[in-house]
């Protein structure tokens, strides 16, 4: 296993660790504001690696393979984080249609992060028309999820 292979496995792990430790962390404070929480502040990082990964995946140029790997990890990291939390859209819910709405939500997530993998299998193969149309998939997945979770956006 390589140096790298094993920063990225570490990377990860310390992530996940993370995540579960959040998880059972008061995520909340009264007086907190929307644009505050972990959700958005993870949402939001996620987003800022998504958006440049998507333009290269248009035309993946081979030689920036590790920078997209590098990206895919930042995604993968900020996604495990993000299904630990509660998207403040379901505070606005009856108890029962939250509890069902956070089961779709984590669902969905963990659906999010498997795509991930699958592209980031696809990249360290170097199979770039894979990794194009998986992206594509991707970019779909992530459109849904805000139109169901963000009604806001």
């Amino acid at each position: 296993m390589s140096t790298k292979s094993i920063t990225r496995f570490l990377s990860l792990f310390t992530s996940v660790l993370m995540a579960i430790s959040m998880s059972f962390a008061d995520h909340h404070e009264e007086g907190e504001h929307e644009d505050e929480s972990p959700l958005h502040e993870a949402m939001e990082t996620m987003g800022d690696v998504f958006k440049p990964f998507m333009r290269a995946m248009r035309a993946p140029n081979p030689d920036d393979k590790d920078r997209y790997l590098d990206w895919l990890q930042e995604m993968q990291t900020q996604a495990v984080i993000s299904k630990v939390h509660v998207p403040r859209y379901f505070e606005e819910l009856s108890e029962e249609e939250a509890a069902t709405m956070l089961v779709s939500f984590r669902v969905d997530m963990t659906k999010f992060i498997g795509s991930l993998l699958e592209l980031e299998k696809a990249i360290l193969e170097d199979d770039w028309e894979t990794a194009k149309t998986l992206a594509a998939d991707l970019k779909t997945h992530r459109k849904e999820g805000h139109k169901a979770y963000d009604p806001e956006e």
